[in-house]
């Protein structure tokens, strides 16, 4: 129920960076407070808009905008919505006080240790596709030796070098795979914390 609160809220009330001179004059500050409260914005973003509004005679009702970041606080700052934001790799602006962030804390650690196992993860498949591509590259080159090797042309030394080059590709190939069986129990173990923290987080 809170996520889908917040995502409504994140979709209704998305805020602006700037205002123009019609939403100056149109504004209705304490629904952009509550726009920025609820996206975990600082409220100090009101000077931006002061200045932007300063250019059109227009100043900004900072206690209807202080009032509604406060209400969009309310939300932002919970636990389920903590685990969302760090979990998506997003900075916090240590906009909760109190009891409120503890709370918020408690999820948005949890998620942003989500966020950088999964980028271990994915650095984890990158050295994994490398290494199948590494070892693919020695095979081909095994096959054009060996064909080399047993070719009617080839001397007795030249059959001897492109041997011992056969068997250096081959420990090589064989190092790629202990390499990689490491990489894949790595990988194993990164899933698995990936998961028991999805599941520790699933009921916020």
């Amino acid at each position: 129920m809170h996520r889908l609160l917040l995502l409504s809220a994140g979709l209704l009330l998305t805020g602006c960076a700037t205002l123009s001179k019609d939403e100056c004059l149109q504004a209705d500050w304490q629904t952009l407070g509550y726009a920025d409260g609820v996206q975990g914005r600082s409220p100090a973003r009101i000077d931006t808009y002061r200045q932007d509004c300063a250019k059109h005679q227009v100043v900004p009702d900072l206690a209807l905008y202080q009032r509604g970041h406060r209400q969009g606080l309310q939300l932002f700052c919970r636990t389920s919505n903590g685990f969302e934001y760090g979990r998506s790799g997003q900075n916090y602006q240590g906009v909760c006080q109190g009891e409120a962030e503890a709370d918020f804390l408690l999820g948005f650690d949890a998620g942003r240790r989500i966020f950088l196992l999964r980028q271990q993860a994915q650095q984890s498949e990158r050295q994994l596709t490398q290494l199948d591509n590494d070892y693919q590259q020695l095979a081909e080159q095994i096959r054009d030796k060996e064909a080399l090797m047993f070719g009617d042309a080839q001397t007795p030394e030249g059959r001897q070098q492109l041997y011992r080059e056969i068997s250096e590709h081959r420990q090589q190939q064989a190092a790629l795979v202990r390499q990689r069986t490491q990489l894949e129990l790595q990988l194993e173990g990164l899933q698995h914390q990936i998961i028991e923290l999805e599941q520790a987080f699933s009921f916020y």
